[in-house]
């Protein structure tokens, strides 16, 4: 129930939160956008009201998703966060230099920044692989192809902890002149607590030298960005749905 709720509240917040406004009208989108923050406001009230009332503590995969959800709201409430800084939450107005969250030290009051059940999960362990459609609008001949990734190993640096170094395969299939074509790449990278963010290498056998950036857009959905190593340039776009 407390799910069901949860859902049509966030897609009251979202639906509203990015209503289209004519460009000379901006003293109405000013009035509408701050009419907006109040009825999120309210949203996360009724939220923390609702986990007063209902417990599962046992149900792991629920209080998953309860989570991601109040992320999710949270990320929809404006911040005076930099992109380098971690939110401490929306009732602890703190940021903190993104290096500083999962180092074992609490360096927010509520302890946000060391949540290990959420915020200091493992979400690119061994074994755990995505896949969907790779979207190109450069760098590439092809349009489009199929894609899968898979995190074939990792570990942790005691000197570095607020980072998940990761070995990963990418492959890529996709028809070219009525013929199938496959391509593994093996890479390495990172996984970013702060921001739920895996950024991969380029491969070392990539001619063309792209890497990719993927951030975690909730329920097990990966939103990636295959960027040009030597300018930054964005070459397209990948969603890939988590299998394991």
């Amino acid at each position: 129930m407390r799910g069901l709720i949860l859902l049509a509240l966030l897609g009251l917040a979202v639906a509203e939160h990015h209503g289209d406004y004519e460009e000379n009208d901006k003293q109405f989108a000013r009035s509408h956008l701050d009419a907006q923050e109040l009825k999120l406001s309210r949203i996360a009230h009724k939220i923390d009201m609702l986990a007063d009332d209902i417990h599962h503590d046992d149900d792991r995969d629920y209080n998953r998703v309860v989570f991601e959800l109040e992320e999710r709201i949270e990320s929809l409430e404006e911040h005076d966060c930099s992109e380098h800084q971690f939110s401490c939450g929306r009732l602890v107005t703190k940021c903190i230099a993104d290096l500083l969250v999962c180092d074992g030290v609490r360096d927010c009051a509520n302890g946000h920044d060391e949540d290990t059940e959420h915020v200091c999960a493992n979400q690119a362990p061994a074994g755990r692989s995505w896949t969907g459609t790779a979207k190109w609008t450069s760098c590439v001949s092809r349009r489009h192809n199929e894609m899968n990734l898979l995190i074939t190993g990792n570990r942790r640096m005691k000197h570095f902890p607020s980072r998940l170094w990761v070995d990963a395969v990418i492959i890529d299939k996709w028809t070219e002149d009525h013929e199938e074509q496959t391509k593994t790449w093996h890479t390495h990278g990172f996984y970013d607590y702060a921001h739920t963010r895996i950024v991969l290498d380029a491969p070392d056998n990539s001619e063309m030298r792209i890497g990719m950036v993927c951030d975690d857009a909730g329920l097990g959905v990966a939103d990636c960005k295959m960027i040009r190593e030597s300018d930054d340039y964005l070459c397209g776009h990948a969603t890939l749905t988590r299998e394991v």
